[in-house]
């Protein structure tokens, strides 16, 4: 990978070892099977330990618009590291990857619904749909754009923070609780965030050669995820998992991918050398048109599906299954 470090006799110049390790197809392989056991532990940790207990917790928020949407994309964004200027290809795991988290989690809340239930289909937050309909607006720009700069990225990254921050319930706003629930959800919860990172840095480590597979065990670990809050706290929990999990993956990737590019520089200048003007972070957005336009109307979708027939939304879900499906095998086989 090709980046920008600072040397004491020549200035700024660019390096292509991102990082001195030259790892062979064996070493290569075992980082792939950690990365399967990491994901393996991660999803039972979550289906086993949190999805339970969300009723039974004082701040069930904090999972469902926090830190399980951040769990889910985490894997995807430690391959940012892996964008060397052109966002096209392997670029598209931290890039496009949460994009079709939103996709997944509408299918999977469609035919998750049992047909003889009564009961209306329940809708996201109006919050919520907003925030994918300006996170459709923001990536179809970027589309149109074709290129990412320092200030933008920076700017989405501080969007995603204060994200964060509204999402965090208010201290006084407590429900009743059990402190063994409490308990027993929160270390689920943070060994979850752990295996989640682990699954990133073994795909990063595992070489660009297994990417396309990484990349797909990131695809199917984010899938299990959504489909196990569908199946066993109801499709408004997907939608809410799906949704807050591509905003953020958006807004994080794009910042983070930002932020390594600034690194250098700002390393080389903290060392008394002197920074370089250079704001174009990565190119090539023109290709996720596609991933912009699914995240774009995806709330106008949600918010029509109510008003037609149980079989129409399951054969919707389907389709829209497919189409991330496809979209998905596209993209990782032209890593």
């Amino acid at each position: 990978m090709q980046f920008t470090v600072w040397t004491e006799s020549r200035g700024f110049e660019p390096k292509t070892d991102y990082l001195p390790l030259d790892c062979s197809p064996l070493s290569d392989l075992v980082f792939i099977l950690i990365q399967a056991l990491l994901a393996i532990i991660g999803i039972r940790l979550m289906l086993l330990g949190v999805y339970p207990r969300l009723e039974r917790i004082r701040h069930p928020q904090l999972v469902t618009d926090i830190w399980g949407p951040i769990a889910i994309v985490t894997p995807m964004l430690v391959m940012a590291g892996r964008i060397d200027g052109d966002v096209v290809g392997i670029g598209w795991i931290a890039i496009g990857g949460p994009l079709l988290c939103a996709m997944l989690a509408l299918g999977i809340g469609l035919l998750a619904r049992r047909a003889g239930s009564p009961e209306m289909m329940r809708m996201p937050e109006s919050r919520v749909l907003a925030i994918w309909i300006i996170g459709g607006v923001i990536y179809l720009l970027l589309s149109v754009a074709h290129e990412l700069t320092v200030w933008t990225g920076q700017a989405l990254f501080a969007v995603g923070a204060v994200l964060l921050w509204i999402n965090t319930p208010i201290v006084g706003s407590v429900v009743s609780s059990n402190d063994r629930d409490e308990r027993k959800a929160g270390s689920s919860l943070m060994l979850c965030m752990l295996c989640a990172l682990g699954q990133g840095i073994a795909g990063y480590l595992a070489g660009s050669e297994w990417a396309g597979i990484s990349g797909a065990m990131m695809v199917v670990y984010a899938t299990i995820l959504l489909a196990g809050a569908a199946v066993m706290q109801g499709p408004d929990l997907a939608f809410r998992l799906g949704g807050w999990a591509a905003t953020f993956g958006m807004m994080f990737g794009l910042g983070i991918t930002s932020l390594l590019f600034m690194m250098p520089s700002v390393l080389g200048a903290l060392a008394g050398g002197e920074a370089t003007t250079t704001t174009r972070v990565a190119h090539g957005f023109g290709a996720y048109i596609y991933e912009a336009m699914g995240l774009l109307i995806l709330g106008p979708v949600i918010l029509a599906l109510p008003w037609v027939s149980r079989s129409t939304q399951r054969r919707f879900g389907v389709g829209v299954l497919f189409i991330a499906a496809s979209l998905a095998a596209w993209r990782l086989t032209s890593i």
